[in-house]
């Protein structure tokens, strides 16, 4: 006997709960797959020769400008981070079993404890701009 599952049986969406798993588990290797070619492609580009940094007063609303954009950036990467974290870790009772204690680790690092690890991804990441130390820090 043939066994037709309907999309709202407990078993249809146990199937298509697991094509969702799969599709995402695709999505995200083919993500790191991207950007490890996009890091590759950047490590052979020819460095970059460093530029000045502009002393004069008229320079400095300028580079308080791109300081407040890249605080801005982090504040809303962090709060996504947060939003996709704490619904992923609410709804899905599995994940929360593995995100909660990672998250426990990781918050009882300090933060300065990241920054030679950003520095150097960062670095890897953009090898070509002359601004390693101003775009990471």
């Amino acid at each position: 006997m043939i066994s037709h599952h309907s999309v709202f049986s407990q078993e249809g969406l146990r199937i298509a709960g697991n094509r969702f798993a799969d599709l995402m588990a695709v999505a995200i290797v083919g993500a790191i797959l991207a950007v490890l070619l996009l890091v590759a492609r950047e490590a052979a580009a020819p460095l970059e020769a460093r530029r000045s940094i502009d002393l004069s007063w008229r320079a400095l609303p300028g580079y308080a400008a791109l300081s407040l954009g890249r605080g801005f950036a982090a504040y809303f990467l962090s709060l996504a981070f947060a939003l996709v974290y704490g619904t992923i870790a609410a709804r899905v009772p599995r994940a929360e079993r593995l995100m909660m204690p990672a998250l426990d680790v990781f918050q009882s690092v300090p933060v300065l404890g990241f920054l030679p690890g950003l520095v150097l991804a960062m670095s890897h990441l953009f090898p070509t701009q002359s601004a390693s130390g101003g775009t990471i820090c």
